[in-house]
Formats: C-alpha cells, structure tokens, sequence
C-alpha cells in the first residue's frame, strides 16, 4: 500500500506539470480557434493525450495500482481564460478510466470566471445553455465543505500551538482566534510571526539594545495584538506608531470615555482602515474584544521588527508601486535629490517597466491599480519626469480604448496626466475617448463634466491666475455632442430645470469653461427665449447672460435679434420697463455680433427714434455698444439716427447720446458733420450746461473748428448775460479750440466783468485767465483791476471767487501786480474781525513779493484775530507765520496768540502741525524764548 501510495504522488508530481505545459502550448492555438467561433476540444491533435496514456499505463504497470488521484488545486485563483483553458484541456483526460481528478474550489468563483469570459467574447456556451450546465459536464460528483466554525478554528489553533517547541498560553491563542476568524493558514502564519518577534524580543532584552529584561517577552498576548495590527491593519499601525496613546483613546472610546475632540479621529482610523487580506476581522471588531489584552507601555513592542521591505530604492520603489502602497511611495519621491541630473530617472523606467509588464501580459487590475497609484503620486515628478510617464501611460491606455478600461479611471485626476502627453494625437483621441462618459443613461456626470471645465479654465505654471486654454476641437465636438443628448425640458418655462440646462449653467458655475460651450449647445437656449405679453421679463435670458462670454458673435447675435423679436410695443402696459429690461440684457453682453444681426439692430434703433417711443430710449445706448460690430452702412445710419434724436427729442433724452458716446469711446460720432450740426444748433437753446457743453465741444474733431469759433462769437457776442457766461465757460475749458475769436472773448469778458454781478464776474474773468499770460500788458491790468472789484464787496462769496481766480494766474502774475494785490488785501484784513481764510491764502503766496514793513502789518493784523479764528482759519495763519522769517517784533504776540489759542480750541492735528511748524521756524531763527516754546510743546502739542 506504502508503494502505491508512493507511485500516485510520483505520477502526480509527473502528470501536473505536464497538464500545464500542455495547457501553455494550446494557449496560441486555443485563443486563435476561440476568435473564428470554434469550439476549441474539435482542434484537439490527440498528441498529449497518446503520451498521457502512456504515462498512466507504465504507472500501473510499475505499481500494480488501480487508482490514481490527480489533484488541481488554486484553479479558482487564476485567470479567467486560464480557468475556461484548463477546464476544456482536462476534459481530453477525464475518460482515462484509472484516473480520479480532484479539484478544491469556490464553486461560485468558477461560475464568474465562465461568465467572465463568455461575456467578452461571447462564443463559448451554445444556445440555451447556462454556466452550470457547462460546469456539471466536468465536474460527476461534488462534495461541500462546511463553513469553518469558531470551535473548528479554536481546535486547529490549539493543535499548531501543540506542535511548537514552546507553546504559547490561551491568551495568545484568544489574539490570534479574534483576528482569523475564517483562515485556519493565517493561524499557522500568526503563530511564526509572534514566535519570529518573541526570538527578535528575548535577543534584544539578552543584549544591552535598551530593552529591560522580560520587558516584552513577559507579554506575548500583547506581541500578539501587536503582530496582527502590523501586518494586517498597517495604516492604524503606522498611525500607533506616530501616537502610542492612540490604543488608551480606543479603550476609552468603546466605554464611552472619550472627550468628542479625540472622538472623531478614532471614528476616522475604523472607517479607512481595511483589513490587507480577506477572512480577517475588520479593525474595529478586533479591538474591542482584545481590549482586555493591553501593557503599560507599547512602545518597546512597536520597533521590534525590521521594515516590510528593505534593500536598494529602486527595489522598494517598484514593490511599493506595485503593492500601491501610494504613502510610501511618496515618501521615496520626497526623499528624491532634485538637484541632481535627471533625479528621477530611475523611477520613470521602473514605471515604464511596469506597464510594459502588466501591458504584454494582459493583467488589466494590476495595471489599473498601478496607473492610479501613478496619479496619485504623479505632481511629485518634476517636469521632465511627468512627460516620461504620462507617454508610457498614454500607450498603454491608448490601446483600450473602447473596452471601458479608461472610463474606470477618475477623470479628475487622469486629464492632468494627459494633458502631458507630448504626442498630441494621443492626447486627443484619450479625451475624445472620455469625452464620450460624461453623459450616462441621459444623465450628466458632475464629476466628469467639472473635470473637463477645470482643464480648459486653469492656472498655467508659475502664474497666480486661471487662464482659459481650449480642449482640442475634436474633443469639444465630442463633449457638446453628448450633451445635446441631454433632456431639454418640455417648453421654455422648464429650460433651465431639465437636465441639459443645469448642465448648461454648470460650466459657467465650475469654472467657467467657455471653450467648451459650442454653438451647438448654445442654440437651443437661445431658441426658447421669449416672453408673454404684458410681461417685463425674458424666459430664459438670465441663463444666456450668464453664459455669454463663451458665445461665439453668431450666437450673440441671434441672442440680441431674439430680444427684439419679443420687443414691447408702445401702447403696451409696462412697456416701459420692459424696454429696460430688453436694454439691461443687451448691455450685459459682449460687444462682438455678427454683421446681419447688427443690421437689425440698427433698424430697430431707428424705427424706435423715429416713432419717438420715449419707452424705448434705452435700447439707443445698445448703439453705442455694439457699433464695433456695424457695418460702415448701418454706421452712417446710426449717426443720422443720432442727429434726429438730438434734434427732435426733449432735452432729457436728447443729452443721453453724447454722454453714451464719450462713455463707449465711440469716436466717429464726434467726428460726424451731421452729429456736429445737430447738437451745435440746439446750443444754447437745449443744451445750455456749461460743463456737458464744454466736455462735448472738446471732443469734436478739429475740423469742425471754424464752425466752433463761429458758434462762439455768436454766443460772447449777445446781450443776454446767460449766454454769454456760457460762452465764456466754454472757452475756459477748451480755448484752444478758440483762438480765431479769443481777442474777442477776452474784450468782451473785461468788459463785461465791472459792471457784472459776482457770479457773471467769476465767470469772464476765468475765461481770460486761461490765457492771462497771452494776452496784452493792457489787457492784464485791466484784469488785475477787474479782479481787486471782488474785494470791494466785503462778502465771503466774492473772497472765495477772488482766491479761485487768483490760483489759475498766480504763477503768470508780474510782482508789481502781486503788491498791488496785497496792498487791496491790507486794506480787508485791518477791516475784518477775522482774517478770511481765502484771502491770507493769497498773501501766503505771494508773501516774498511783500516789502518787510507790509509783511510785518500783516502779521500783527492776523496775529491780534487768532482769537476768531477757526481751526481751518488758523491753520492757514500758522502756515503763513512759519514761512516769513521776520516778524521778531511780533515774536512775543505770537507765542501768547498760540497759547491763547490752544487753551481756548480743541486744535486738530494739521493745525497742531501748522502750530509746530512756527515754533520750529522760530527756533532755527536763534529765539531768545526757548524755554516757552518747549512749555508750549510740552503742555499742548
């Protein structure tokens, strides 16, 4: 029997490897007959199974047996084709009679494996038949095991233990039992682990490494634990090994101790911490019921063992990459010198490698999980090195595309990978190819979409802004038609809540992604814009304004020819009002339309100020906005449009236009002899502000400039004072646009000036001193005396006019006519209680000019009326008083005004400066009184 038993396993150890290598050489053939919908058994040469007779036959010759057990075991742990290969190869055995095939499996994991690969090709089960059918044709009898009990696993727990050298106690045992729960060989494994760590823990305790004698080994329940979270659970263990407390916060958590601040990382660890392999108890569970199992201090058990994986970086690089261990993947590319040549090389071909590997051997998961490991890690390459791999990426995607394998991917991450890929081909038919995910059973993918709007709306490298960069145009085709597939709702009113218009507004909403909104997309919100009679409001506008910037003209400008379409008519209740609304969504788009629609739109601006519909006065300044996009026709009929308006139209809306064209910067309409007509003859019957005058008058072209003196002289020279004082205010703001009528402008502005009125005088007198200094000696001291008639009046409104005239002279004036000035100056500063501000203003200037004798008069007059003075007065005062360098005669008035002052005003600080100011200047002249300026100082500055 011994010799029988000797001979079966010996024509096992023969038989089993002959069965795979016949297995691999009908691999080629087998796919290839597979392909041409051919059952693979047909092509069987019947060359193997002569020599497997043989074999079997010399067998039983040799041993005398009449039974021979073959088994095959982990079948259901290969691949799918592998399975279905060996299944169909075994068959050609199975009538050998002497033969008893034995096959230990998960039934339920065969069955997936047969549909799996009927599911892809689709050529293996005949018509009506089923997996189960096509299994019951191998397997003649099938014998269940029973689920593994606790008490099983407790039993065979007992029994490894039995069996070692020195066995460990029950509460070993309890730990392991606890953790494998389902996996008798983990048991055995767990036993060697804590036995490796016990032997690595008595050495360490035996030498002087730092462990205190039976420090760990007095705890081989706790080695246990340990062993299990380091092997099983590595992210809480990595986690204990950065907070050895952390066990204390699980002990306290499950009996409800834990502050909620610690509370909710423990809730983290359980929930993100899965178990490496299969049959183990979750994370969670184990602690609990080892929670009686616990040590003082755990840290002496956390650095018994060496690292997982040891030896050279580009070895653990690439068992990490492949075991997707993204952390310490991480931690190798951190530890990288990037000041080296080419610093990650070596990764980068490691990585081709891989999916090299994974690429020719067809091992899809592996290379899934590989690449998107790679994305995660992949912003930790410099730029060289991203290139490299985002090439060796695109290969080995490109040749999957369409089998779903790329959709599997979390575009977010893949398209900044693929945005690196130096072959633009590539790139393109990769996100074409994901292009065509972001619409799924009529739904759009949020995540999907978003990806696309943040790749074209993105921020460039080494630039602080998002900058829009277009998706390639195949891709964008590909994308809108997608969503056009989209539900668009039933009518206008459910638009913007359908499926295709919250897609719409996402692309706005996420970047924006303007590249990626197409004409196509764009039409059909375009198309259900409208609006109900007696309504204000446009359906569906809103939605397009939002997204205009991404509109190209042609739909811009169907946009604003639906607008008109649905234009209010003048009898209209709220027409009003909806013609602000219709203007509103006009100027809140670009400025870019097509030609055809700008043509409308000039029509209808015409139509509208030709029926003198004051509803519509808005829609005018649209005009303004898009007349970069009229043609040179509908512009000639824009400014004839203009003139009417100017000329027929009330001054409330007539004023509008040249106001829309300084703002818009439409500089062909003041270049327009027809506009220049139109506005210059209603001046100054309708347009009589000065100031709108003066800013539109500037901005007409010079050619217009005999015509413009022509309209000056007509105004300077009138008997009515209102239009002269317009004249004379236009001519102040522009004269150079006057200098044929300026001698004019300037006798009748002298003249006008003594007999007028202080407003009308302020007025003339402004108008010549633009051109003070050019006119003649004459002329300037009429001027000077013209303009000392404002001091004779004793009113704060002329010393105002007097000092606004004064400054736009003061640097032409000769110092002749300053002292004169100063003298008539003298004359109100010794007749007023307190000095006007406006007029010590003036002798503050021109002070130098002042012999020292009315210099020293002015000074003892606004000294004596400090005690009138206001806070902005007096500043003005101080000022004054700390520029002029001799008033040693009044030093003592000065000193006893300042105090005076401060104990009598609460003084802000420009005064307090100006104050400070003086006692410097007093100071650096050598003052005899020191020691009172710095009592002044010290007591109120």
């Amino acid at each position: 029997m011994g010799f029988d038993n000797i001979s079966t396993s010996l024509l096992i150890l023969i038989a089993a490897p002959l069965l795979v290598f016949m297995a691999e050489q009908l691999q080629t053939a087998t796919t290839t007959l597979q392909r041409k919908f051919v059952y693979p058994r047909k092509e069987w040469s019947g060359a193997y199974e002569r020599i497997f007779h043989q074999l079997i036959d010399k067998a039983q010759e040799d041993t005398n047996t009449n039974r021979i057990i073959i088994s095959i075991d982990n079948l259901d742990r290969c691949q799918s084709r592998t399975v279905y290969e060996v299944l169909v190869s075994l068959k050609t055995f199975m009538d050998v009679s002497p033969c008893i095939y034995i096959i230990p499996c998960d039934d339920d994991a065969l069955k997936s494996h047969i549909q799996q690969i009927d599911h892809q090709e689709g050529t293996y089960f005949k018509e009506g038949q089923n997996t189960r059918e096509f299994l019951r044709k191998f397997f003649q009898t099938t014998i269940r095991i029973p689920p593994i009990l606790a008490d099983d696993i407790e039993a065979y727990a007992e029994s490894q233990n039995d069996r070692l050298n020195q066995p460990y106690n029950p509460e070993v045992l309890d730990v392991l039992t606890k953790a494998y729960i389902k996996t008798p060989r983990r048991i055995k494994q767990g036993l060697n682990r804590v036995t490796a760590l016990r032997l690595l823990a008595e050495e360490i305790e035996e030498s002087d490494a730092g462990l205190e004698q039976t420090r760990v080994t007095d705890h081989p329940a706790f080695l246990a634990k340990i062993a299990v979270l380091e092997e099983d659970y590595p992210d809480f263990y990595n986690a204990l090994q950065e907070n050895p407390r952390l066990l204390d916060d699980v002990d306290r958590f499950f009996i409800g101790d834990l502050p909620e601040e610690r509370k909710g990382e423990v809730e983290r660890l359980f929930e993100e911490t899965a178990a490496e392999t299969s049959g183990i108890s979750n994370l969670r569970t184990f602690l609990k019921a080892t929670r009686p199992t616990s040590v003082p201090d755990i840290k002496p058990f956390l650095h018994l063992s060496e690292p997982q994986y040891a030896g050279a970086l580009d070895t653990n690089f690439v068992q990490f990459l492949r075991t997707n261990q993204v952390e310490d993947v991480k931690q190798l590319l951190d530890d990288v010198d990037e000041e080296a040549d080419e610093p990650f090389a070596v990764h980068c071909e490691a990585i081709e490698d891989i999916l090299d590997e994974y690429d020719q051997e067809s091992r899809d998961q592996a290379l899934f999980s590989t690449i998107e490991s790679i994305l995660e890690v992949f912003d930790q390459f410099d730029d060289t090195a991203k290139r490299r791999i985002a090439d060796a990426v695109g290969e080995v995607l490109t040749v999957r595309l369409g089998d779903g394998f790329v959709e599997r991917f979390n575009l977010y991450d893949l398209i900044w990978l693929l945005d690196r890929i130096s072959e633009p081909g590539i790139r393109v038919n990769l996100l074409t190819e994901l292009a065509t995910t972001v619409v799924v059973d009529g739904e759009w993918q949020k995540n999907r979409l978003e990806a696309f709007i943040a790749y074209s709306y993105r921020y460039e490298d080494g630039k602080s802004e998002r900058v829009h960069r277009p998706l390639p145009q195949r891709t964008i085709r590909m994308l809108s038609d997608q969503l056009l597939e989209l539900p668009k709702g039933d009518d206008s009113d459910t638009f913007q809540e359908s499926a295709f218009g919250e897609a719409l507004e996402y692309i706005r909403y996420a970047g924006p992604g303007w590249s990626l909104l197409t004409d196509d997309l764009m039409e059909p919100l375009v198309e259900v814009i409208n609006r109900e009679e007696e309504d204000s409001e446009f359906v569906n506008a809103d939605l397009y304004v939002k997204l205009d910037p991404g509109a190209s003209p042609e739909i811009r400008g169907q946009f604003v020819c639906q607008l008109l379409e649905f234009s209010p008519s003048s009898n209209e209740n709220r027409a009003n009002r909806t013609y602000n609304t219709l203007a509103e969504h006009l100027l809140e788009v670009e400025p870019e339309i097509d030609e055809a629609s700008a043509d409308s739109l000039y029509d209808h601006i015409g139509q509208v100020v030709d029926s003198k519909d004051t509803n519509a006065i808005d829609v005018v300044e649209a005009g303004f906005h898009f007349y970069e996009s009229a043609t040179s026709e509908a512009r000639e009929q824009f400014s004839q449009t203009v003139a009417t308006l100017l000329e027929d139209w009330g001054l409330k809306y007539a004023q509008k236009p040249m106001g829309w064209a300084k703002e818009y910067e439409t500089n062909e309409i003041f270049e327009d002899s027809k506009i220049f007509m139109a506005y210059m003859s209603q001046v100054p019957d309708k347009f009589s502000n000065s100031s709108t005058v003066s800013t539109v008058v500037s901005r007409f072209s010079e050619r217009f400039d005999t015509e413009l003196n022509e309209d000056m002289e007509r105004l300077i020279d009138t008997a009515d004072d209102d239009e002269r004082q317009l004249g004379a205010e236009i001519f102040s703001s522009t004269p150079y646009r006057f200098e044929n009528s300026q001698d004019l402008v300037v006798k009748t502005c002298l003249k006008q000036a003594q007999r007028a009125g202080t407003e009308y005088r302020q007025s003339y007198l402004k108008a010549v001193a633009v051109v003070y200094d050019a006119i003649e000696e004459s002329s300037q001291q009429t001027f000077i005396d013209r303009l000392e008639e404002f001091l004779e009046e004793r009113t704060s409104s002329d010393y105002q006019a007097f000092r606004d005239v004064w400054n736009q002279i003061e640097g032409v004036v000769e110092p002749r006519y300053k002292r004169q000035l100063a003298d008539s100056i003298i004359e109100v500063l010794e007749d007023e209680s307190v000095p006007p501000e406006e007029l010590v203003s003036v002798i503050y200037n021109i002070h130098d000019e002042l012999s020292e004798g009315k210099l020293q008069r002015c000074i003892e007059i606004m000294v004596n009326d400090l005690s009138n003075a206001n806070n902005k007065q007096a500043r003005t005062i101080f000022d004054l008083l700390s520029e002029c360098p001799n008033f040693t005669d009044s030093e003592d008035a000065v000193l006893t005004r300042i105090e005076s002052f401060l104990d009598q005003n609460s003084a802000k600080s420009s005064t307090t400066n100006a104050i400070d100011s003086v006692l410097t200047a007093l100071e650096e002249r050598g003052s005899p009184d020191g020691e009172r300026i710095a009592t002044i100082r010290e007591n109120y500055l």
